[in-house]
């Protein structure tokens, strides 16, 4: 994916896509020198880029967005899909807000059967993407809960990821060819 720019005015961020022919993400820049350890080694890259376990919210919205949709990740900072991945929020705009959790460990050839996974688990919920909301994943030792405005809407206690992860944003077309705009306050 390539970077996509955001904008910042009175305190919401607005990522945009406005090509709708790729994904895009938004890229923080790599720290000025190289971070190490107390005896001197450069820091691995996980210690870098993730923590293990957290509490992960965000407020948003979608707005002018047919044909769009995003997925907030809880991504394995080892960059191995097989390592555990978080999906909350995410959809397309045009559905309602989702919860996808998948299965960990997984081998790395799922496309052919047979997958090699545990049980996904997933809820749609009834939620508009083009209201304000509040979404928060929870990830702890023996659960991951995942709220909505407040309220839990769901508890997963199978394939918890055991590795550090960071979150993530994408916000990408999904069929569509309208530029498309999630805010994030």
């Amino acid at each position: 994916m390539e970077p996509e720019s955001g904008t910042l005015s009175s305190g919401t961020t607005s990522v945009s896509d406005t090509t709708a022919s790729a994904g895009k993400a938004v890229k923080f820049p790599a720290p000025a020198t190289t971070p190490t350890t107390p005896s001197g080694e450069a820091m691995p890259i996980g210690n870098l880029l993730g923590q293990l376990y957290g509490r992960y919210s965000i407020r948003f919205k979608a707005t002018a967005a047919a044909g769009q949709g995003t997925a907030m990740i809880v991504w394995p900072s080892s960059d191995i899909w097989s390592d555990g991945e978080i999906d909350y929020p995410e959809g397309n705009f045009d559905d309602t807000i989702h919860v996808y959790h998948h299965p960990t460990p997984c081998d790395m050839d799922d496309i052919k059967p047979p997958n090699h996974c545990g049980s996904p688990d997933s809820l749609g919920t009834r939620a508009s993407w083009y209201q304000w909301h509040t979404a928060t994943t929870e990830w702890t030792p023996t659960a991951i809960r995942y709220y909505l405005d407040g309220r839990i809407i769901k508890t997963v206690t199978h394939d918890i990821p055991k590795t550090t992860h960071h979150w993530t944003l994408q916000v990408a077309p999904n069929g569509g060819n309208q530029p498309g705009k999630l805010e994030v306050d």
